[in-house]
């Protein structure tokens, strides 16, 4: 059983999409917080109620340093630069 989640991280809200075998099993909508720590409280929160993933595929505007795994600079989110 495959299960991947995909993340994708906007200025307002955040989206949230679980994958089972290629289809959509689960989807949820939350408002984007306006700090770094709630930030990081709500995607750790969010991500304990779906069950156990394979893969995480994250979506997010802005310069990435993949190597590194950091966000260089948001435009949207300031308190995601160089996070």
């Amino acid at each position: 059983m495959k299960q991947a989640i995909g993340i994708d991280i906007g200025a307002t809200k955040i989206s949230f999409i679980l994958l089972k075998n290629q289809k959509v099993i689960k989807k949820r909508k939350i408002a984007t917080p306006k700090t770094k720590i709630k930030f990081i409280q709500e995607i750790k929160d969010n991500l304990k109620d779906f069950p156990k993933i394979n893969k995480i595929g994250l979506a997010i505007a802005g310069a990435l340093d993949i190597k590194k795994g950091l966000v260089l600079k948001s435009p949207n989110l300031k308190y995601l630069n160089n996070f």
